[in-house]
């Protein structure tokens, strides 16, 4: 009976070290642009988008079908030059779950992909001797969809253009009184560009 199961234990071990290795599994980096939309606090109090970062792990899960882990800052920011609201700047820390398929058509991939995740939203400005001043934190449930169009320049490397569309669900950040006015659905638009490394 032992050695019955240290063989199945050796064909398993053997099949799943086999698998492994014929897995694509691939890194993400991403640079995109923020555009706040709707009638939200984010998008009506002025806020800017100035930059969003994006670093993505994703498991070949079966048949072309991945999931992974990502990781996204996001950074805007509301200028003096929009009076009587102060300058005001506004971080973005979202982790999320994502799911993806890949479309493989020769040296090209399109891959569609939905994120549910979690984002600490951090608002603060600089005091007038350069400290830092945090005015509040928040929370929200984010959702977002998104769609690659990718080149493979190598075996292991494609680049291309990815676009994708964010919703959050607020929670009211204390400290913020223009926030009472908008709603708390907040929805942005992410072009940008992307490498994929596979692995």
């Amino acid at each position: 009976m032992k050695k019955h199961i240290i063989y199945l234990l050796l064909i398993i071990s053997t099949y799943s070290f086999g698998q492994d290795n014929s897995k694509a599994n691939y890194f993400v980096i991403s640079n995109s642009y923020p555009i706040p939309l709707g009638n939200n606090f984010v998008n009506k109090s002025l806020y800017r988008g100035i930059d969003d970062i994006e670093l993505g792990y994703n498991y070949d899960l079966i048949d072309n079908v991945y999931v992974g882990l990502n990781l996204n800052y996001i950074f805007l920011h509301r200028g003096d030059n929009f009076p009587p609201l102060p300058s005001l700047s506004l971080e973005i820390i979202n982790p999320a779950f994502c799911v993806n398929y890949n479309f493989k058509i020769g040296q090209f991939r399109i891959i569609p992909q939905l994120n549910i995740g979690y984002a600490l939203y951090k608002f603060y400005r600089e005091a007038d001797n350069s400290s830092i001043s945090y005015y509040s934190t928040s929370n929200a449930l984010t959702f977002t969809s998104q769609l690659k169009f990718l080149y493979a320049i190598t075996e292991r490397i494609s680049l291309g253009l990815s676009f994708a569309y964010d919703y959050s669900w607020l929670d009211k950040p204390q400290g913020i009184t223009e926030f009472d006015s908008y709603d708390q659905r907040v929805q942005y638009l992410y072009p940008g560009v992307s490498v994929v490394i596979k692995i």
